[in-house]
């Protein structure tokens, strides 16, 4: 099983096209309605935009989401703190296709806790693996978007 990944060249850009599960909530007449959820919806938005960037040779438009305050952790190896320190840590990670799978959003104070599932191909390997991925996103007063105070990354082997 080999990850594919569908791109759209257009003005340089790079897009993940994912389907994601919507969650149904009940109305007050007990009927079955789909309700817009605007976590989730940022969410989606974040991981849409998150991760056609991480797998990108190239990872330093990553830095547009990162603060001096944030986190980084892949698979306990690699541990930064710092946008710049991050970037740099970014650079010596293999490259990995990834297909996000499930997400899960929770609010988290001013901001939200996410935790993301999928598929991941290392490149040069041919195994397919899991992964799990968390972050704590936190408004940006800056840009009124958000940004990564923490994001932690795991290879689920087995």
């Amino acid at each position: 099983e080999e990850l594919k990944r569908t791109e759209n060249r257009g003005k340089g850009n790079f897009f993940l096209f994912i389907t994601f599960s919507i969650t149904y909530a009940m109305n007050n007449n007990n009927q079955q309605q789909a309700q817009p959820n605007p976590l989730e919806s940022l969410a989606q938005q974040f991981t849409a935009f998150y991760y056609p960037l991480f797998t990108n040779k190239d990872k330093s438009n990553l830095g547009a989401l990162l603060s001096d305050q944030s986190t980084f952790t892949w698979e306990t190896k690699f541990k930064a703190t710092g946008k710049a320190n991050i970037l740099n840590t970014l650079t010596q990670l293999p490259l990995v296709q990834m297909q996000p799978d499930s997400i899960d959003v929770q609010p988290c104070g001013a901001g939200m806790l996410l935790f993301v599932t999928g598929k991941a191909q290392i490149e040069g390997q041919q195994q397919v693996v899991k992964f799990a991925q968390a972050f704590t996103l936190l408004p940006n007063p800056a840009n009124g978007g958000f940004f990564v105070l923490n994001d932690i990354f795991r290879l689920n082997y087995g």
